[in-house]
């Protein structure tokens, strides 16, 4: 395992959670989808939570499990690229289709979600999505896996605020996008102002505690994956004009939760040995012009 990514899921509590004595290796197909999920679970420090939208998609639970893919979102070319690795369990840390809680009532006359349902039970691919109890490890390995990839690693008490040498927002947002080969950062602030410390909050937080941890912390600027237009950046902006020093960055929420669906093939490699085990990248789907 590549040191970052021990010391990524050290810091999770993860790396050491079994002993070589407690793994026995298994022949490939010799678990079904609900012993792998049972067996994630179990690590996973309790309480797990009810109702909670960490559940089977797709795919039967008594399926002999082929291999394991984990990705961030489920697009068709996940799906595709999954079937090529000759995996049949595909883990994912957002939803299937197309709404948080996986409703498909809706869709129910929808070309593109019965195509695409049909594509996964063409390939034999079994869905199950990883998200609130991934979340629920202290620390987050998602916002760590994010701050690994950007070289940080936090001594405060704070979770979420790193120690950053000083720069330019400017100059930060490109150093960003370029460890994370991303083809934009957005920028909300006076790109010229010095930044000494930065909050990371990945994917989509409650704007209000965006807010707070940016009004209440000492970040000079709070790295992001989403928000609302007329949230974060509006107060981040007014705080800019009334003399306040912080600044937002932007990745996107995908840009900026794929690190810690990543991190989670080393330590399922751990888990079940003699299953194959690959990471999916969700490609970009914006363009920019």
């Amino acid at each position: 395992m590549e040191r970052r990514t021990f010391l990524t899921l050290a810091a999770a509590g993860l790396a050491g959670a079994l002993s070589e004595e407690e793994i026995k290796p298994a022949a490939e197909g010799s678990w079904t989808v609900q012993e792998v999920i049972d067996r994630i679970m179990a690590e996973i420090p309790p309480p797990h939570r009810d109702p909670t939208v960490d559940t089977l998609k797709i795919g039967s639970p008594e399926q002999r499990v082929s291999g394991i893919a984990t990705t961030f979102l489920a697009t068709v070319p996940v799906i595709e690229r999954t079937a090529e690795l000759g995996a049949n369990l595909l883990i994912v840390h957002e939803p299937l289709y197309f709404n948080h809680l996986d409703e498909v009532d809706w869709l129910s006359e929808d070309p593109v979600y019965e195509q695409k349902r049909e594509l996964l039970e063409d390939k034999g691919i079994a869905v199950w999505r990883f998200h609130d109890h991934w979340h629920q490890v202290e620390p987050d390995p998602v916002r760590e896996a994010l701050a690994g990839d950007l070289g940080l690693t936090s001594e405060s008490e704070i979770p979420g605020l790193y120690t950053i040498a000083p720069t330019s927002l400017e100059q930060l947002a490109r150093t960003v996008k370029e460890k994370l080969g991303l083809p934009a950062v957005r920028i909300v602030g006076d790109p010229e102002m010095t930044c000494r410390a930065m909050g990371i909050l990945p994917g989509t937080f409650d704007s209000r505690l965006q807010i707070k941890f940016l009004a209440e912390q000492p970040a000079d600027v709070l790295l992001i994956g989403e928000t609302n237009e007329w949230e974060t950046n509006i107060w981040v902006e007014d705080a800019r004009a009334l003399g306040f020093r912080k600044s937002l960055l932007i990745l996107g929420h995908s840009d900026s939760e794929e690190p810690g669906m990543r991190i989670l093939v080393p330590w399922l490699q751990k888990l079940f040995p003699g299953l194959p085990v690959q990471h999916v990248p969700t490609p970009q789907m914006f363009r920019y012009v």
